[in-house]
């Protein structure tokens, strides 16, 4: 009998012993992911657009630091301005961004195109990526700037891809100001598209909680509250309206994240579009379907820049 109750001791320190190995291992994993997963990504060569532009920096909202940006002006005088909000390891000087800067101009919009904190650019900010968390300020601070170019409340909107799309749907939600937002291959929840990129390259989506406490231990972002899926009832108080736009075979954001986003926004009452492009990956409708890229981007902001109150 007395065995027994030592054999069942020696057993029960075995599993507490495991218990803990596996709990510090876990711990230790975890850590190990958060802090490449908000690695800010090595810098892009500083390429420029074509001339004039003008290289800028102006204050993020509420922070200490300064945010980079391209002013590009139209030859007429513009009244309407857009701000470009880049994605993820990616920054105001890579072809993609530059080439849409120049687009948007081309239409006669004053565009700023912007380096967010954490990016390939050079804007240093929080010194990680926040997958909008952070980045939303920056792209606020970009707003305050155009107004003191006398831009009006009500005729600035946003153009954000991938993390920037999210981003700047949450940047809107702080600011009624901002009339409209073009955010394509958004994503709904930053978490649940962390996951399924772990989940796509083998590696166990249950290092997401994980990586979300040391977020919270170490002061980094708040992964659980970037959730643009959850702003509809604000953009439809302050009569802002959206579009979405995602490419249904993306494997980086996947499909149902816009699918999500446009049920979501619908069902709030928000005045949302969704262009549902097919058989492309991701972001790369502009690049495979320009003129309608920016046909459909150019008639959605100069409707809703007029009407809006």
């Amino acid at each position: 009998m007395r065995m027994n109750r030592q054999i069942a001791r020696r057993l029960r320190l075995i599993v507490i012993g495991l218990l803990v190995v596996l709990v510090v291992a876990y711990a230790g994993v975890s850590l190990i992911a958060y802090q490449v997963a908000t690695s800010p990504p090595g810098r892009i060569s500083p390429d420029t657009p074509t001339p004039p532009f003008e290289d800028v920096r102006f204050p993020t909202r509420g922070g200490s630091y300064s945010v980079a940006a391209y002013y590009l002006a139209p030859s007429v005088a513009a009244t309407d301005a857009l701000i470009i909000v880049h994605g993820l390891g990616s920054s105001r000087h890579d072809s993609y961004h530059l080439r849409l800067a120049e687009a948007l101009r081309g239409l006669g919009y004053a565009v700023l195109s912007i380096d967010l904190g954490g990016g390939a650019g050079d804007t240093g900010g929080a010194g990680k990526v926040g997958y909008g968390y952070y980045e939303r300020w920056d792209v606020l601070g970009g707003y305050d700037y155009l107004l003191t170019r006398h831009f009006a409340p009500r005729h600035i909107g946003l153009v954000g891809e991938s993390l920037g799309g999210a981003t700047s749907l949450l940047a809107a939600a702080q600011e009624s100001g901002i009339a409209a937002v073009w955010s394509d291959s958004a994503y709904a929840r930053a978490d649940s598209a962390v996951s399924e990129q772990l989940a796509a390259n083998g590696i166990p989506p249950i290092l997401v909680l994980g990586g979300e406490v040391w977020g919270f231990v170490l002061g980094g972002p708040h992964l659980w509250e970037v959730t643009p899926i959850v702003l509809g009832a604000t953009f439809a108080a302050n009569g802002q309206v959206v579009y979405l736009v995602h490419d249904e075979n993306d494997r980086r954001i996947a499909i149902h994240h816009g699918v999500d986003l446009n049920a979501a926004y619908t069902s709030a009452g928000v005045d949302v579009s969704f262009w549902r492009v097919p058989a492309l990956d991701h972001v790369q409708a502009f690049e495979a379907h320009p003129d309608e890229y920016l046909a459909r981007l150019d008639a959605f902001f100069r409707a809703h820049f007029h009407t809006s109150f």
